[in-house]
Protein backbone atom coordinates (compact mmCIF):
# COMPACT_ATOMS: atom_id res chain seq x y z
CA UNK A 1 0.00 0.00 0.00
CA UNK A 2 1.10 3.25 -0.99
CA UNK A 3 0.01 6.10 1.40
CA UNK A 4 0.04 9.62 0.60
CA UNK A 5 -0.13 13.07 2.57
CA UNK A 6 -0.78 16.20 1.27
CA UNK A 7 -2.98 19.31 2.02
CA UNK A 8 -5.18 20.34 -0.65
CA UNK A 9 -5.25 23.94 -2.00
CA UNK A 10 -7.20 25.00 0.94
CA UNK A 11 -4.90 23.82 3.14
CA UNK A 12 -7.24 20.99 4.41
CA UNK A 13 -4.91 17.22 5.23
CA UNK A 14 -6.10 14.77 2.84
CA UNK A 15 -4.78 11.55 2.65
CA UNK A 16 -4.86 8.98 -0.35
CA UNK A 17 -3.96 5.25 -0.41
CA UNK A 18 -3.23 3.00 -3.20
CA UNK A 19 -2.90 -0.23 -3.12
CA UNK A 20 0.49 -1.38 -4.42
CA UNK A 21 -0.51 -5.83 -4.47
CA UNK A 22 -2.68 -7.93 -6.63
CA UNK A 23 -6.43 -7.23 -6.22
CA UNK A 24 -8.84 -10.15 -6.39
CA UNK A 25 -12.24 -9.10 -7.40
CA UNK A 26 -15.17 -11.50 -7.94
CA UNK A 27 -16.99 -14.51 -5.92
CA UNK A 28 -14.73 -17.00 -4.27
CA UNK A 29 -15.32 -20.10 -2.07
CA UNK A 30 -13.31 -20.72 1.02
CA UNK A 31 -10.76 -23.26 -1.51
CA UNK A 32 -10.03 -20.71 -3.98
CA UNK A 33 -8.75 -18.67 -0.93
CA UNK A 34 -6.40 -20.86 1.34
CA UNK A 35 -3.13 -19.69 -0.97
CA UNK A 36 -4.63 -16.15 0.31
CA UNK A 37 -4.99 -16.86 3.96
CA UNK A 38 -3.03 -13.98 6.08
CA UNK A 39 0.07 -15.49 8.29
CA UNK A 40 -1.23 -14.21 11.59
CA UNK A 41 1.69 -15.91 13.61
CA UNK A 42 4.20 -13.07 13.43
CA UNK A 43 0.99 -11.51 15.30
CA UNK A 44 0.54 -14.15 17.45
CA UNK A 45 3.80 -13.84 18.48
CA UNK A 46 3.86 -9.45 19.08
CA UNK A 47 1.15 -10.50 21.39
CA UNK A 48 2.27 -13.33 23.68
CA UNK A 49 6.09 -12.01 23.34
CA UNK A 50 8.04 -8.91 25.05
CA UNK A 51 9.20 -7.52 21.97
CA UNK A 52 6.67 -4.71 22.56
CA UNK A 53 6.78 -3.28 18.76
CA UNK A 54 4.15 -0.72 18.21
CA UNK A 55 1.42 -1.84 16.67
CA UNK A 56 0.09 1.59 14.29
CA UNK A 57 -3.30 1.89 12.96
CA UNK A 58 -3.63 3.43 9.67
CA UNK A 59 -4.80 6.73 10.85
CA UNK A 60 -1.61 6.63 13.29
CA UNK A 61 0.75 6.52 10.11
CA UNK A 62 -1.19 9.65 8.74
CA UNK A 63 -0.44 11.26 12.15
CA UNK A 64 3.04 10.48 12.13
CA UNK A 65 3.80 11.79 8.83
CA UNK A 66 1.63 15.24 9.35
CA UNK A 67 3.59 15.83 12.58
CA UNK A 68 6.70 15.87 10.65
CA UNK A 69 5.28 19.09 8.58
CA UNK A 70 6.96 18.50 5.47
CA UNK A 71 4.29 16.99 3.07
CA UNK A 72 3.33 19.11 0.23
CA UNK A 73 0.20 21.11 -0.83
CA UNK A 74 -1.12 20.35 -3.72
CA UNK A 75 -2.59 23.19 -6.14
CA UNK A 76 -5.96 23.05 -7.24
CA UNK A 77 -6.37 21.82 -10.61
CA UNK A 78 -7.56 23.97 -13.66
CA UNK A 79 -9.65 22.73 -15.92
CA UNK A 80 -10.09 23.04 -18.98
CA UNK A 81 -5.94 23.41 -18.88
CA UNK A 82 -5.19 26.10 -21.30
CA UNK A 83 -1.98 24.34 -21.98
CA UNK A 84 -4.09 21.50 -23.17
CA UNK A 85 -6.02 20.81 -26.64
CA UNK A 86 -9.69 18.88 -26.09
CA UNK A 87 -11.79 17.07 -28.05
CA UNK A 88 -15.62 18.48 -27.26
CA UNK A 89 -17.61 15.31 -27.94
CA UNK A 90 -21.59 15.75 -27.27
CA UNK A 91 -22.40 13.23 -24.05
CA UNK A 92 -26.08 12.36 -26.17
CA UNK A 93 -24.27 11.29 -29.34
CA UNK A 94 -21.27 9.18 -28.43
CA UNK A 95 -17.83 9.83 -30.98
CA UNK A 96 -19.22 13.14 -32.54
CA UNK A 97 -17.10 15.92 -32.50
CA UNK A 98 -17.19 19.80 -32.60
CA UNK A 99 -14.83 20.81 -35.62
CA UNK A 100 -13.84 23.93 -36.75
CA UNK A 101 -13.94 23.66 -40.82
CA UNK A 102 -16.80 26.16 -40.56
CA UNK A 103 -18.82 25.41 -37.89
CA UNK A 104 -20.38 21.51 -37.44
CA UNK A 105 -20.03 18.51 -35.86
CA UNK A 106 -18.85 15.00 -37.05
CA UNK A 107 -17.96 11.20 -36.03
CA UNK A 108 -15.89 11.15 -39.15
CA UNK A 109 -11.92 12.09 -39.64
CA UNK A 110 -11.06 10.61 -36.04
CA UNK A 111 -7.86 12.71 -34.36
CA UNK A 112 -8.43 15.37 -37.18
CA UNK A 113 -6.30 18.63 -35.85
CA UNK A 114 -9.70 20.78 -36.54
CA UNK A 115 -11.39 18.25 -33.92
CA UNK A 116 -8.74 20.26 -31.38
CA UNK A 117 -10.32 22.89 -29.42
CA UNK A 118 -7.88 24.78 -26.34
CA UNK A 119 -9.88 26.79 -23.43
CA UNK A 120 -7.84 30.06 -23.19
CA UNK A 121 -9.59 31.45 -19.96
CA UNK A 122 -10.98 35.13 -19.50
CA UNK A 123 -12.30 35.99 -16.05
CA UNK A 124 -14.94 33.98 -15.61
CA UNK A 125 -15.16 32.93 -19.48
CA UNK A 126 -13.35 31.42 -22.09
CA UNK A 127 -12.45 31.91 -25.66
CA UNK A 128 -12.14 28.56 -27.75
CA UNK A 129 -9.31 28.19 -30.02
CA UNK A 130 -9.20 25.81 -33.03
CA UNK A 131 -5.77 23.85 -33.35
CA UNK A 132 -5.75 23.56 -36.93
CA UNK A 133 -7.12 27.03 -37.38
CA UNK A 134 -5.24 29.11 -35.40
CA UNK A 135 -6.56 31.85 -34.96
CA UNK A 136 -10.03 30.91 -34.84
CA UNK A 137 -12.43 31.25 -32.00
CA UNK A 138 -15.98 29.76 -31.55
CA UNK A 139 -18.34 32.28 -31.48
CA UNK A 140 -22.23 32.03 -30.96
CA UNK A 141 -23.01 34.20 -33.86
CA UNK A 142 -25.87 33.30 -35.57
CA UNK A 143 -25.94 29.48 -35.11
CA UNK A 144 -22.57 29.69 -34.20
CA UNK A 145 -19.62 29.79 -36.43
CA UNK A 146 -16.22 30.42 -35.58
CA UNK A 147 -14.00 33.67 -36.44
CA UNK A 148 -10.23 34.78 -36.83
CA UNK A 149 -11.21 38.37 -36.40
CA UNK A 150 -11.31 41.01 -33.95
CA UNK A 151 -11.86 39.74 -30.99
CA UNK A 152 -15.04 40.14 -29.68
CA UNK A 153 -18.12 39.42 -26.62
CA UNK A 154 -19.69 36.37 -28.56
CA UNK A 155 -16.83 34.88 -28.52
CA UNK A 156 -16.90 34.16 -24.78
CA UNK A 157 -18.13 31.27 -23.48
CA UNK A 158 -19.30 30.11 -19.79
CA UNK A 159 -18.24 26.51 -18.66
CA UNK A 160 -21.28 24.87 -16.19
CA UNK A 161 -19.85 21.94 -14.68
CA UNK A 162 -21.74 18.74 -14.97
CA UNK A 163 -19.41 16.28 -12.80
CA UNK A 164 -16.49 14.44 -14.42
CA UNK A 165 -15.32 16.08 -17.65
CA UNK A 166 -18.67 16.69 -18.57
CA UNK A 167 -19.91 20.14 -18.98
CA UNK A 168 -22.30 22.85 -20.64
CA UNK A 169 -20.90 25.47 -22.87
CA UNK A 170 -23.29 28.52 -22.87
CA UNK A 171 -22.40 32.10 -25.20
CA UNK A 172 -22.32 35.22 -23.23
CA UNK A 173 -24.87 36.46 -25.29
CA UNK A 174 -26.98 33.56 -23.92
CA UNK A 175 -26.65 30.73 -26.45
CA UNK A 176 -26.00 27.12 -25.30
CA UNK A 177 -23.90 24.90 -27.78
CA UNK A 178 -26.63 21.80 -28.46
CA UNK A 179 -26.79 19.04 -31.05
CA UNK A 180 -29.80 17.74 -32.71
CA UNK A 181 -28.61 14.29 -34.70
CA UNK A 182 -24.85 13.20 -35.23
CA UNK A 183 -23.78 15.94 -37.57
CA UNK A 184 -25.71 18.51 -36.42
CA UNK A 185 -24.97 21.39 -33.65
CA UNK A 186 -25.00 24.75 -33.53
CA UNK A 187 -25.58 27.66 -30.77
CA UNK A 188 -29.22 27.42 -30.04
CA UNK A 189 -31.81 29.85 -27.73
CA UNK A 190 -34.41 28.17 -25.74
CA UNK A 191 -34.74 25.24 -23.06
CA UNK A 192 -31.93 23.11 -21.52
CA UNK A 193 -31.86 19.67 -21.94
CA UNK A 194 -29.14 16.79 -21.99
CA UNK A 195 -27.98 17.58 -25.96
CA UNK A 196 -26.16 20.66 -24.35
CA UNK A 197 -23.85 18.41 -22.54
CA UNK A 198 -20.16 18.28 -23.82
CA UNK A 199 -17.29 15.77 -22.86
CA UNK A 200 -14.04 17.40 -23.15
CA UNK A 201 -11.81 14.72 -23.93
CA UNK A 202 -7.89 15.53 -23.56
CA UNK A 203 -6.56 15.25 -27.34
Amino acid sequence: MMLYVFKDHEGIRRTLNLPTGRIQNGAFSKENLLSWVLDKSFEGLMRTSRWQLPTLKLKDIEVLVAAKNNYPTIPKASFPDPNLFYYIENSIYPGSRLHGNGFGCTPHWVGAEDQKWRFQPDGKYFFIYNKYYRNNRLTGQGGGTTSSGAIAEDQKWKLSFEGGNRVRITNKNGKKLAQWAVERCEAYVGGTYDDQIWKLIVA
